[in-house]
């Protein structure tokens, strides 16, 4: 995250702690988890869409959850960072670069081998347009998190919907060319 960020204009030092923290309540039991969603929810730092479903989906929950650990544990963190870790598990539209970038590099990071993740990884770090690949490397990690949810017959959100949406709409004014077969 650290090393990325500034390639898309994104603060570092803010890409840095969301690297580090967005999975800190990934561990806990999920009743700890709805408790600290819900403390979450309640704050209105961000309009948590479907809280309802997201209480009964552990791993997506874990986001929410862990917002809310940093939020009690460090005075006057800044909200981007609450809402990158809030969406960095089914990530969104209008949200802040440092979320979508923290959504795409939670699904690509090094330690995942699979081939949707290789692929994001070679868009997010190649050393052409970065604007464009910020926008490919969103695209495919929605593709790929609807595909995964799909098979799995998880929830979709609205969020990720959203996400997919907008980056499909960006990507056709810029006239970018979407290769199906990554798909």
């Amino acid at each position: 995250m650290k090393k990325i960020a500034p390639k898309y204009g994104i603060d570092k030092e803010k890409a840095y702690i969301v690297g580090l923290v967005h999975d800190i309540g990934r561990e806990l039991d999920i009743d700890e988890m709805k408790e600290l969603a819900i403390k979450f929810g309640n704050r209105g730092i961000i309009k948590m869409e479907e809280l309802e479903k997201k209480l009964e989906t552990p791993i997506t929950l874990h986001s929410a959850a862990s917002a809310e650990i940093l939020a009690e544990k460090l005075d006057n963190i800044d909200n981007e960072i609450l809402e990158a870790v809030y969406y960095h598990s089914f990530g969104g539209w209008n949200i802040s670069n440092l979320a979508k970038l923290v959504f795409i590099a939670d699904l690509c990071e090094p330690k995942r081998d699979y081939k949707e993740a290789r692929i994001i990884r070679k868009i997010l770090l190649n050393k052409n347009d970065f604007n464009d690949n910020f926008l490919l490397a969103s695209y495919y990690s929605y593709c790929y998190s609807i595909k995964y949810n799909l098979k799995s017959s998880f929830i979709i959100y609205k969020d990720t919907i959203n996400g997919y949406n907008g980056v499909l709409e960006e990507l056709k004014k810029r006239d970018l060319v979407i290769n199906k077969k990554l798909i």
